[in-house]
């Protein structure tokens, strides 16, 4: 693939079910830091959004503490398709309506 002159940035943003702590969440808290370092090892991964722990669940873009923002860069859309539907990261997908509320406005940019 030809090197392209930009990078792709993405936002997500979901508002939980629950607290962040809260056991209905667990599952979810326990895959965090596994889905964050396969993202800094997927091929085309440039920078992610993070507090000194590695993460950012604890960064607060609303005084909404169930407001849960996600925010990455990459050198592609392809390589950000490829870490989000063709890894391990596909089951956080496919399993978020057991973590998120449903929306009616988009919770996703490029």
């Amino acid at each position: 693939m030809e090197k392209m002159d930009w990078q792709l940035a993405q936002i997500n943003i979901a508002h939980m079910i629950a607290p962040i702590d809260d056991p209905r969440l667990a599952e979810l808290v326990a895959q965090l830091d596994g889905a964050n370092q396969l993202a800094d090892r997927s091929p085309g991964f440039v920078w992610r959004l993070q507090t000194d722990q590695g993460n950012a669940a604890d960064i607060r873009i609303d005084a909404d503490p169930s407001i849960l923002v996600n925010m990455s860069v990459w050198d592609s859309i392809e390589t950000l398709y490829e870490f989000a539907y063709q890894t391990a990261h596909v089951g956080l997908l496919r399993d978020r309506a057991r973590w998120f509320e449903k929306s009616d406005i988009p919770t996703l940019a490029l």
